[in-house]
């Protein structure tokens, strides 16, 4: 059984995500693995399959969906159309300026912590 990681594609289109994950270290910074994890875009929306015979998450496992070397003024204005069109999952504005990422939640799995700076899905 495959079970899929959703984002809307509404605003971040001609970008590249990425899934971050706590046990993958992140961010490059982290020595993380998320440009091994590049969703999909396909039909509106980004996706990531996990297959639940060779899962890359751990039940339980906190991850994110990451677009990199992205300016805050162009994440600033995704988020917006994004916030404006009810697709971004929660209203905070999650920008890294050390590391010019913009990260965003998949709408359909569980988020901890919402709305905090740690906010972050979760799965199970």
């Amino acid at each position: 059984m495959k079970r899929v990681i959703r984002v809307n594609a509404l605003g971040v289109r001609k970008e590249k995500l990425y899934l971050a994950h706590e046990l993958g270290g992140w961010t490059l910074k982290d020595y993380g693995d998320y440009l091994n994890n590049p969703l999909v875009y396909q039909d509106g929306e980004f996706i990531f399959e996990i297959n639940d015979d060779a899962p890359l998450l751990a039940k339980g496992e906190e991850f994110k969906i990451v677009i990199p070397d992205m300016s805050y003024w162009k994440a600033r204005l995704a988020w917006m159309k994004r916030r404006y069109h009810k697709v971004h999952v929660n209203a905070r504005f999650d920008y890294d300026k050390e590391q010019r990422s913009f990260w965003i939640l998949a709408s359909n799995i569980r988020v901890v912590r919402s709305e905090e700076w740690d906010q972050n899905n979760v799965f199970l």
